[in-house]
């Protein structure tokens, strides 16, 4: 597909994204479709037929039915407009990391995002997450300052420290399966904790421990 086609499609997204959803969740009666858009019964028509000549309706003797290509343009539309919430939801704390941090949209997918008002961060965390002390399982990277995950971590038994010679400009930990990253305070704005118990989310924090703790990386304390 040429540029200017790609071109034409995101043009399409961006004019008929209201209809777009409704077909996307699968309403595609024009007559469905008047009802829940504020537009004139004209601009619905010319809809239609734009997504037509785009391939991604054709007419049927009981309406509009899909194409193949629209199927797929339709999930494609979701799931850009989902993530794209999704980033735009968390913009402001994730433009305070740089380019090469690791957090990508398993961590952003089902996150809720709070604030450490007045640099309470401990406090933050364990409305997160709960009271450290009473995880079951706790694993944490944070700097040598933060005595009260450290102690929470040193408290459990069987625990591990580790000194890692890499550093990430965000805290992580994980308390009984809930992965908790703390993004540090920016002027005029509190640290930002997102917390999310998603399986995605988990798979997320264990790649991020295994690369930390690693014989190149880290070393015992």
């Amino acid at each position: 597909m040429g540029s200017d086609s790609v071109v034409e499609l995101f043009r399409l997204m961006d004019n008929r994204a209201a209809l777009l959803q409704l077909i996307a969740d699968g309403t595609l009666d024009k007559e469905a479709v008047a009802a829940q858009v504020d537009v004139s019964r004209p601009t619905l028509d010319r809809a239609y037929r734009e997504l037509q000549e785009a391939g991604i309706l054709t007419s049927t003797a009981d309406g509009y039915s899909l194409t193949n290509f629209g199927q797929l343009f339709c999930q494609n539309f979701r799931h850009t407009t989902d993530g794209l919430g999704t980033m735009a939801e968390f913009r402001e704390v994730l433009s305070r990391l740089p380019a090469d941090a690791s957090i990508d949209t398993r961590v952003l997918d089902g996150a809720s995002l709070s604030r450490a008002d007045g640099g309470d961060v401990t406090t933050a965390v364990s409305e997160a997450a709960g009271p450290l002390r009473d995880a079951t399982e706790l694993t944490a990277y944070v700097p040598p300052t933060n005595a009260t995950v450290l102690d929470a971590v040193g408290a459990a038994p069987g625990a591990e420290i580790y000194e890692a010679s890499t550093t990430a400009p965000y805290e992580v930990l994980v308390a009984d399966q809930t992965v908790v990253i703390v993004v540090p305070a920016a002027p005029d704005e509190s640290a930002a904790v997102l917390s999310n118990d998603t399986p995605a989310a988990g798979r997320w924090a264990s790649e991020f421990f295994d690369r930390l703790v690693d014989a190149e990386q880290t070393r015992d304390v």
